[in-house]
Protein backbone atom coordinates (compact mmCIF):
# COMPACT_ATOMS: atom_id res chain seq x y z
CA UNK A 1 0.00 0.00 0.00
CA UNK A 2 2.83 2.40 0.83
CA UNK A 3 4.49 1.73 -2.48
CA UNK A 4 1.27 2.26 -4.43
CA UNK A 5 0.56 5.51 -2.59
CA UNK A 6 4.06 6.78 -3.31
CA UNK A 7 3.81 5.92 -7.01
CA UNK A 8 0.44 7.64 -7.34
CA UNK A 9 1.70 10.66 -5.38
CA UNK A 10 4.74 11.08 -7.62
CA UNK A 11 2.50 10.66 -10.67
CA UNK A 12 0.50 13.81 -9.89
CA UNK A 13 3.22 16.46 -10.47
CA UNK A 14 5.07 14.25 -12.97
CA UNK A 15 2.10 14.10 -15.33
CA UNK A 16 1.49 17.83 -15.04
CA UNK A 17 5.14 18.45 -15.94
CA UNK A 18 5.01 16.02 -18.86
CA UNK A 19 1.79 17.57 -20.11
CA UNK A 20 3.35 21.03 -19.93
CA UNK A 21 6.07 19.89 -22.30
CA UNK A 22 3.61 18.75 -24.97
CA UNK A 23 3.06 20.88 -28.04
CA UNK A 24 -0.60 19.97 -28.43
CA UNK A 25 -3.07 21.29 -25.87
CA UNK A 26 -5.13 18.10 -26.33
CA UNK A 27 -2.12 15.98 -25.32
CA UNK A 28 -1.32 18.32 -22.45
CA UNK A 29 -4.91 18.12 -21.18
CA UNK A 30 -4.73 14.32 -21.22
CA UNK A 31 -1.75 14.41 -18.85
CA UNK A 32 -3.53 16.84 -16.54
CA UNK A 33 -6.50 14.47 -16.44
CA UNK A 34 -4.17 11.59 -15.62
CA UNK A 35 -2.71 13.62 -12.75
CA UNK A 36 -6.21 14.23 -11.38
CA UNK A 37 -6.88 10.50 -11.58
CA UNK A 38 -3.66 9.84 -9.67
CA UNK A 39 -4.71 12.28 -6.98
CA UNK A 40 -8.03 10.49 -6.59
CA UNK A 41 -6.10 7.23 -6.43
CA UNK A 42 -4.06 8.67 -3.53
CA UNK A 43 -7.25 9.73 -1.78
CA UNK A 44 -8.64 6.21 -2.16
CA UNK A 45 -5.45 4.67 -0.80
CA UNK A 46 -5.56 6.98 2.22
CA UNK A 47 -9.21 6.08 2.79
CA UNK A 48 -8.32 2.39 2.71
CA UNK A 49 -5.41 2.97 5.10
CA UNK A 50 -7.79 4.71 7.49
CA UNK A 51 -10.41 1.95 7.24
CA UNK A 52 -7.74 -0.66 7.97
CA UNK A 53 -6.58 1.31 11.02
CA UNK A 54 -3.16 2.23 9.61
CA UNK A 55 -3.68 5.97 10.01
CA UNK A 56 -5.68 8.18 12.36
CA UNK A 57 -8.76 10.16 11.41
CA UNK A 58 -6.75 13.35 11.98
CA UNK A 59 -4.13 12.26 9.45
CA UNK A 60 -6.84 11.24 6.98
CA UNK A 61 -8.63 14.57 7.35
CA UNK A 62 -5.41 16.57 6.96
CA UNK A 63 -4.62 14.64 3.79
CA UNK A 64 -8.08 15.26 2.37
CA UNK A 65 -7.94 19.00 3.10
CA UNK A 66 -4.60 19.25 1.25
CA UNK A 67 -5.90 17.05 -1.57
CA UNK A 68 -8.92 19.24 -2.10
CA UNK A 69 -6.68 22.31 -2.23
CA UNK A 70 -4.52 20.58 -4.83
CA UNK A 71 -7.59 19.56 -6.85
CA UNK A 72 -8.70 23.19 -6.95
CA UNK A 73 -5.27 24.25 -8.23
CA UNK A 74 -5.11 21.55 -10.89
CA UNK A 75 -8.67 22.20 -12.03
CA UNK A 76 -7.84 25.91 -12.22
CA UNK A 77 -4.85 25.06 -14.40
CA UNK A 78 -7.13 22.89 -16.54
CA UNK A 79 -9.54 25.82 -17.04
CA UNK A 80 -6.62 28.05 -17.95
CA UNK A 81 -5.48 25.51 -20.54
CA UNK A 82 -8.94 25.38 -22.10
CA UNK A 83 -8.95 29.16 -22.57
CA UNK A 84 -5.48 29.22 -24.10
Amino acid sequence: MTSQLRRAGVSVPSNIAEGYSRKSSKNAMQFVNISIGSLYECMTQVDIAYELGYISSEDRNRFFVKSEELLKLVNGYKKYMRRS
